[in-house]
């Protein structure tokens, strides 16, 4: 049994309380940061891990067309009640990031928020690939992600969090996202920020 299926078997078991489980984080923190986020996108997007459907609200009004994709059917099945509640007009589909059923040059944009910091690293050489493969050329990859700080107390906390975050969520805040990013030629680097102290950094970056 590979990382992948026992990734999608714990997110259908944590899709049960992950809005619970998050609901803290969710208010006084990433609810101030996803309009920024979304305010990169364009066009044609993908929500690329969409999980239970936090990004949904801030999905713009004018977008013709979203797509929620998520490893979890669990996910997936908040994610449509989100949307519903919303109003918002989203498809969604049951699919594997490193192995997306899509075709070549289908978004302008792909909004990727906290799934980078769960998938393990020797899958996201992949999914970048993928990424970059559905996108169209001067489309962009826009991704949300935890890094450790370089603040010695901040960085401890975190390190003493790490295997909550890792039992809980399969989730760490050691991904290496950046550096396949730029060991590749790709990207363009458009942005790169901190949304949230040193901890939660915006990544958008440019297919060429």
């Amino acid at each position: 049994m590979n990382q992948l299926h026992l990734l999608k078997t714990h997110y259908n078991f944590l899709s049960r309380f992950y809005d619970l489980s998050d609901w803290f984080f969710e208010k006084f923190r990433y609810k101030q940061i996803r309009p920024i986020v979304w305010s990169h996108a364009r066009g044609k997007t993908l929500d690329l891990g969409v999980g239970t459907g936090q990004n949904i609200p801030y999905y713009p009004n004018h977008f013709a067309k979203t797509v929620g994709v998520d490893l979890s059917e669990g996910m997936i099945l908040r994610a449509k009640k989100r949307a519903s509640l919303s109003g918002k007009s989203v498809e969604f589909y049951q699919m594997d990031a490193t192995a997306l059923n899509f075709s070549d040059n289908s978004f302008d944009s792909i909004v990727s928020t906290f799934m980078f910091c769960v998938l393990p690293n020797e899958y996201q050489l992949q999914a970048l690939h993928e990424c970059c493969r559905v996108l169209k050329t001067g489309g962009r990859l826009i991704l949300l992600e935890y890094t450790y700080s370089n603040n010695f107390f901040r960085k401890l906390w975190m390190k003493i969090l790490s295997p909550y975050l890792a039992l809980v969520y399969k989730a760490g805040f050691n991904r290496i996202t950046m550096d396949f990013l730029k060991l590749s030629n790709m990207w363009k680097l458009e942005t790169d920020q901190f949304l949230y102290k040193d901890i939660i950094r915006l990544v958008v970056v440019q297919k060429i």
